[in-house]
């Protein structure tokens, strides 16, 4: 199982071009079929903070992904569902990191669902961040939030035990590496070149998850466990020479679980979340996350939209455990959706932590172009950072994206 986990990780481009290939090979299956292109720019002011970062100036890249859906049979209810997606490498030596988002073979019989493949599982129910989302790995290349997650390889089996309740129990071969900023990529959590990781136990240990899902009325409430390789990483330091060369980042087997409750109030939804995880080092610890928001619809004589959300989020894990955001931060936000012919949107996000006074801004704006081709543009401002140590990396780190879509 470890082999076969290996070479599907290592050898995934050609996986995902495979599963292209296919695709467009039989046409007559598609039933959806959309994707988008797009080509960015991110431009630099300040000198990096360590050494082979890129320095001020304006870099392209180049990214999009492909969805599609099928049915395999008229006669029972079998479905694939596929999202492979290609962006930017980590690693100079590679073009393009490409992945299997979801490649998931879908089975339906009354109640029940039998999902087989690479899966996308989401349990969390706040905006910013969610402790709860330990199914999938993250790609903190893609977004340091944590809000993009990697394929991962599964089965999956869900139910209705009540008209109110629904269970999931899921099985994966193994857990996967956190995509994470190294040699010239900006906004690295370490300041020297990362070693190949390691897993405790394997990467090829299986990993079991569950969840219960209840729904009264209004309230929804999920449970929630996971044990396997935790989706963070510890840095270990490697020494050579009287000096750190590299960091090791190593992944402990842990057990967690968690708790999520939705509950809309008016015209606000409250949200909250909690966990307690084991087998990191430094200890078990608890995490607490709140969360409310609202849509206000109509502003400025009916022209706009005005979405707003608060969340707090506090984790009493050790020092020794792995670096989070998200330890004593809030998080507030804002997006303003204007109803005119070319669908204008602006955005602001501060992630602000109490303790070290250090913060995250991010400014947003897009717009179309044409009916499918959008700009956006990302301005992403860190500042305080050089006493937290999960932010410290990021100094002089403020970032301009400016992206172009072609949306088919």
């Amino acid at each position: 199982m470890t082999w076969f986990l290996n070479k599907c990780f290592k050898n995934r481009g050609a996986i995902c071009a495979a599963l292209l290939y296919c695709l467009s090979a039989f046409p007559a299956l598609a039933q959806s079929v959309s994707g988008r292109l797009t080509l960015e720019t991110y431009s630099y002011f300040s000198e990096p903070l360590f050494d082979q970062q890129r320095d001020t100036g304006v870099y392209p890249s180049l990214s999009g992904d492909l969805e599609f859906s099928f049915d395999l049979s008229d006669k029972t209810d079998l479905e694939f569902r596929g999202k492979l997606r290609f962006g930017a490498a980590e690693d100079r030596e590679d073009l393009f990191f490409v992945d299997a988002e979801q490649a998931t073979l879908l089975w339906t019989k009354n109640d029940t669902r039998l999902r087989f493949g690479i899966l996308q599982e989401r349990w969390g129910v706040l905006t910013t961040h969610s402790a709860l989302d330990v199914v999938n790995q993250t790609d903190f290349i893609e977004n340091i939030d944590g809000s993009q997650r990697l394929g991962q390889p599964a089965v999956a089996l869900e139910t209705s035990l009540w008209p109110s309740v629904d269970a999931l129990l899921l099985l994966s071969p193994g857990g996967r590496e956190r995509r994470l900023p190294d040699t010239e990529l900006r906004y690295r959590l370490v300041p020297a070149p990362l070693a190949e990781p390691v897993f405790e136990d394997g990467q090829g240990r299986l990993e079991f998850a569950t969840r219960l899902r209840f729904q009264f009325e209004t309230i929804g409430i999920n449970l929630n466990y996971f044990t396997g390789h935790s989706r963070e990483p510890e840095f270990q330091s490697v020494i050579s020479g009287g000096r750190v060369t590299e960091f090791l980042p190593f992944y402990r087997v842990i057990e967690q679980a968690g708790l999520s409750i939705e509950i809309p109030a008016g015209s606000y939804v409250l949200r909250a979340e909690a966990f307690h995880r084991s087998g990191q080092t430094g200890g078990s610890f608890y995490g607490y996350a709140f969360g409310i928001e609202r849509y206000f619809y109509g502003v400025n004589s009916g022209q706009s939209d005005l979405f707003v959300f608060a969340e707090a989020f506090y984790d009493k894990r050790s020092s020794s455990a792995p670096l989070t955001l998200f330890d004593s931060d809030i998080s507030i936000g804002m997006e303003w959706l204007l109803n005119d012919s070319l669908g204008r949107s602006m955005g602001i996000r501060l992630i602000h932590d109490w303790e070290t006074s250090a913060s995250l801004w991010e400014f947003e704006y897009g717009q179309r172009l044409k009916d499918d081709v959008l700009i956006d543009v990302k301005f992403r401002l860190p500042t305080n950072t050089k006493t937290d140590a999960a932010l410290s990396g990021f100094q002089g780190d403020e970032e301009l994206q400016v992206g172009l879509t072609w949306k088919f």
